[in-house]
């Protein structure tokens, strides 16, 4: 009878030491390529182990990191981007009332 493994390790990953790890595995060969902590196994999951996707998403984090806004900075910039008359005539009426 196999005998549970409860030695922590560390991911590979986001270098946190954890007990709660799974042996990560190609899906196309069944391969076992390392343990990694259960939420980064989950996210390569979800990227479908596409190292393409996972360059693109890396980017974007640094490339945010660089310049973050603020939500609502963000929901203001998309109304203006998508709704440009109604921007310039809540920003109209607003100039009014002041």
């Amino acid at each position: 009878m196999p005998v549970p493994i409860t030695k922590a390790v560390t991911c590979p990953l986001c270098q946190t030491t954890t007990e709660d790890r799974v042996a990560d595995h190609c899906h196309v060969t069944g391969s076992v390529r390392d343990w990694l902590c259960r939420s980064c196994n989950a996210g390569l999951g979800l990227f479908r182990d596409n190292p393409d996707a996972l360059r693109r998403a890396a980017h974007y984090i640094e490339a945010h990191k660089a310049n973050p806004r603020s939500a609502l900075t963000f929901m203001r910039d998309e109304m203006e981007r998508c709704h440009p008359r109604t921007h310039q005539r809540r920003a109209k009426r607003a100039l009014e009332e002041s």
